[in-house]
């Protein structure tokens, strides 16, 4: 894996570690009629992580690399 990719994995896993000492999200607030928390990690935190991994997958050096399906298939 490229020193790049765990900058961007990084970034969404600092969020949902930092996001419990922000005291606008980690507090008695609603957003959109829900926790804010609730909707932090449910609205911001989950796709911002997805589409994080879905970019690291789709860069791998491997992705295109079918040799090793050709052994298990036989």
């Amino acid at each position: 894996m490229k020193p790049f990719h765990w900058v961007g994995i990084a970034i969404p896993m600092f969020l949902i570690f930092v996001v419990s000492w922000i005291p606008q999200i980690n507090g008695p607030h609603l957003w959109f009629g829900f926790p804010s928390l609730f909707v932090w990690f449910c609205l911001i935190s989950g796709p911002g992580v997805s589409l994080t991994l879905w970019w690291v997958e789709s860069r791998r050096d491997d992705a295109d690399d079918d040799a090793d399906l050709e052994e298990v298939q036989g």
